[in-house]
């Protein structure tokens, strides 16, 4: 005769699993974000952060230490003053120092000390994108801290951007007392000079012969200086409203009227000089079908090292095979340069590998199983003749070296700096096909 089961066992023992998975999830979960609101630090912004979104890389030294986490907006109702904290959570690997005993946070609390600060930059001029750079002041400047005395999180101190800085000087500079000097000149010539010329043509108007001609020019000489005179009232005008919104400068003001306020001071300065526009260029991945292996692999493109005399927003080249470098102030690349070598060579690898899954690593917590790290030697054009490449990479499987390799190449050039953005697209393309084909050995 079969054994009847004992229900209240059977409830207990499936009671017992239910607590046991949540306090496992629980467990889990509360690891995470304790160990992500552990990296978190805050910065506060008083300016505009229109183009900074949640995930916008924080850079320093040209490296990607971090992103935005979280963004907030305090109003402060006394005065109607608006700041606004913005939490950026980093990488902890890659925040070291030589002193094993530190951690990520007293490292940035000494930076900080020695003058670490934050402030926006432009990542990408095409789409207005922003990201934090970090970077060291004068010492003496001191850090203005706005966080509460007893916050759990570390802050790190704010700088103006370039934009803000500009807008400064603008509202600092004594535009208003000069155009009220220059007001008061001509003021003066059409007070004193026009009723003399209007006498003098009434001489004029008496004299026969070849002499008629100058009161007519005279004439339009009066015109002209009432005209002269009215403008100046006009940059009048626009100095005052220039001296209560410096940010319309940047950003433009609607209406007919300012815009005619603009135009003409931007005319007055173009009488004076007049300056190439910049131009700006960035690495094209390559097109078609050339696959080399049908495998799926998910690849990270970790960390592109390149010189420091390109790492900078201008292009670099140099006119013969010298070894002086020129750098083109109005031929600008389009993004941090970096970050354009690591964009194009994980588009050029999928071109090889169209089953893998290849891009930029961003973030820590993102998993891959294998990943590329990139030193650039030389990154170098002779324009109108040749590109050259001379790089290190190292593959990565399971955080362990898997295979390493050297591309050195050089492709010829023309076009001027057309030709120098496309050849260099190629070697960065000829890199790619080297690494995949490593990849699939």
């Amino acid at each position: 005769m079969r054994r009847k089961p004992n229900n209240k066992l059977i409830g207990l023992f499936i009671l017992c699993g239910v607590v046991l998975f949540f306090a496992t999830v629980g467990m889990f979960v509360s690891d995470k974000i304790m160990k992500d609101s552990n990296r978190l630090v805050v910065m506060y912004f008083s300016e505009s952060i229109k183009g900074l979104d949640v995930g916008s890389p924080v850079v320093f030294k040209g490296v990607a230490i971090g992103r935005v986490a979280k963004i907030d907006i305090i109003t402060d109702l006394s005065d109607f003053d608006f700041s606004i904290p913005v939490y950026v959570a980093f990488n902890e690997k890659k925040i070291s120092s030589n002193k094993p005993h530190q951690n990520a946070r007293q490292v940035l609390k000494e930076l900080v000390k020695n003058g670490l600060r934050a402030r926006l930059s432009t990542q990408n001029y095409l789409t207005g994108q922003l990201m934090i750079e970090l970077e060291f002041v004068a010492k003496n400047d001191e850090a203005v801290y706005r966080s509460q005395p007893d916050s759990k999180i570390p802050e790190i101190p704010t700088v103006l951007s370039q934009f803000a800085e500009l807008s400064r000087g603008i509202q600092e500079l004594p535009l208003r007392e000069t155009l009220n000097k220059v007001n008061t000149f001509f003021d003066s010539l059409n007070n004193d000079i026009v009723p003399k010329t209007s006498k003098l043509v009434e001489s004029f108007s008496v004299i026969p012969g070849r002499t008629r001609a100058m009161p007519e020019a005279l004439n339009n000489f009066n015109r002209a200086m009432q005209n002269i005179s009215n403008a100046a009232k006009s940059l009048n005008n626009f100095a005052d409203y220039v001296e209560r919104h410096p940010e319309s400068l940047l950003r433009g003001k609607g209406g007919y009227k300012m815009k005619k306020y603009i135009i003409l001071f931007i005319f007055l300065i173009e009488a004076c000089s007049i300056t190439p526009n910049s131009r700006f260029y960035q690495l094209q991945a390559a097109t078609g079908d050339e696959s080399l292996s049908n495998r799926k692999m998910i690849i990270g493109i970790n960390d592109i090292s390149i010189p420091t005399y390109v790492d900078r927003p201008q292009i670099v080249i140099t006119e013969t095979d010298s070894n002086e470098l020129k750098v083109s102030e109005f031929n600008r690349w389009a993004e941090p340069l970096n970050m354009s070598i690591a964009r194009v060579l994980a588009d050029d690898m999928s071109l090889y590998l169209p089953n893998s899954l290849i891009k930029p690593k961003l973030y820590a917590s993102e998993d891959f199983n294998y990943a590329v790290t990139v030193e650039i030697n030389k990154f170098d054009a002779v324009m109108n003749k040749k590109a050259m490449l001379d790089a290190w990479w190292t593959i990565y499987k399971n955080d362990k070296i898997s295979a390493r390799g050297r591309t050195t190449a050089e492709v010829k050039i023309s076009n001027g700096f057309d030709g120098v953005a496309e050849g260099q697209s190629q070697l960065i393309n000829k890199m790619a096909k080297e690494i995949a084909q490593k990849l699939i050995k």
